[in-house]
């Protein structure tokens, strides 16, 4: 896989964390959004065990989600399988 800079990304990288894992197309529509919002809260919920997940986004087409929606949920992987 590769996040949406094109950086090489591996599962490896996640081994031992608790995943969450959204897809969509990079466009995230409000559905997309409202996925990304929840995906977010849940995480914040788990209080002490917070530091343990990790957020994905395996984007379904070669869309680049818009800088503010990546900026607006940091921490998350925007990555694609498109030509792995």
């Amino acid at each position: 896989m590769q996040d949406v800079g094109g950086k090489a990304v591996s599962l490896e990288t996640l081994r031992g964390r608790w995943i969450f894992v959204v897809v969509d197309s990079g466009r995230c529509d409000a559905d997309c959004e409202a996925k990304l919002w929840k995906m977010r809260q849940v995480r914040q919920a788990q209080g002490k065990e917070l530091a343990r997940i990790e957020r994905v986004m395996l984007l379904e087409d070669a869309v680049v989600p818009n800088e503010n929606l990546r900026n607006e949920y940091q921490g998350t992987w925007f990555v694609t399988s498109r030509d792995a």
